[in-house]
């Protein structure tokens, strides 16, 4: 009697210790399931400003619009909704709707974007649209605090440019100055420089200028060049555009006359232009060199 008590207490001994052992595997288990479990990431409903043109695309304008991203989403969803296009019918898309999003990744506060070549193929060729496409998504993006530049490149090519003059190898900054304000043509540009230099406002004059990595002219030499010159009124006779490759080149036939009465015609004169950041700048190498080519026909006694 006393051995079958004995068996039967070392049953009771062995289950209890079974089911123990077997509760904590089960509890081992869920621990690590909870560990390999990962957390479904919050959404943020957030109110966003994207940048389209305007019917006549000669200028950004702004379109609000509510997105619904985790942090990680933020820049691929406002690319998204640029492709998708505006909602609004005063304004049009210029990025076309075939494009692909292939990254975008943001480090040290630059975007870096990968399209497809449909971006290049399939955008309307000529006018404002390649200066309008780009600072869409450069302005857009640049709205997050997190971007400060964006560089944009297209199957993964980052040099050359997107269709005649905007580089791919430079990292774009925001310019409101293209938001509700016409881009000005490369000829409106020379006429405002005449009209600066005339108005003896050398400052902005030498704001519309743009000198080349081996160039180096600051506004105090180009200050004392212009005033020493003394141009007072200029009168533009005719002008033609020839170029489209690394620059574009126009050909003006102009006249300038000075202080002291001097009177100088310029024929065929070229003017090189490049798109700088989404404005059109003259391109000046040499200040003497520039205004070479030039017939003295008047000279007051």
């Amino acid at each position: 009697m006393k051995k079958i008590l004995i068996y039967l207490l070392l049953i009771v001994v062995l289950v209890i210790s079974f089911n123990r052992i077997m509760l904590n595997k089960d509890n081992n288990i869920n621990e690590e399931l909870k560990v390999e479990i990962a957390p479904i990431p919050e959404k943020t409903v957030e109110l966003i400003t994207l940048y389209f043109p305007d019917g006549g695309k000669q200028y950004l304008t702004r379109e609000n619009r509510v997105i619904e991203h985790t942090v990680e989403q933020r820049e691929r969803i406002i690319l998204e909704e640029l492709i998708k296009g505006t909602i609004d019918k005063e304004k049009i898309a210029v990025i076309p709707a075939t494009t692909k999003l292939y990254s975008v990744v943001t480090k040290n506060g630059t975007a870096y974007i990968n399209l497809s070549n449909e971006f290049k193929s399939d955008m309307q060729f000529g006018g404002n649209n390649e200066i309008l496409a780009i600072y869409s998504i450069v302005n857009s993006l640049t709205e997050l605090k997190t971007i400060k530049s964006v560089q944009i490149s297209v199957d993964g090519q980052k040099e050359g440019v997107l269709q005649k003059y905007m580089p791919l190898d430079y990292a774009y900054k925001q310019n409101l100055s293209l938001v509700n304000n016409p881009i000005r043509t490369p000829i409106e540009i020379v006429k405002d420089y005449f009209n600066f230099i005339k108005n003896e406002d050398y400052r902005n004059a030498f704001d519309l200028l743009y000198n080349p990595s081996n160039v180096n002219i600051d506004y105090s030499m180009y200050y004392h060049f212009q005033k020493e010159r003394g141009v007072r009124e200029y009168n533009i006779y005719s002008y033609e555009m020839t170029g489209y490759n690394e620059f574009i080149v126009v050909k003006f036939d102009y006249s300038e006359k000075t202080w002291t009465g001097d009177e100088f015609h310029y024929k065929n004169k070229d003017f090189k232009f490049t798109n700088h950041y989404g404005e059109w700048k003259i391109v000046i190498e040499d200040l003497p060199r520039f205004f070479n080519n030039s017939i003295k026909f008047n000279n007051s006694p």
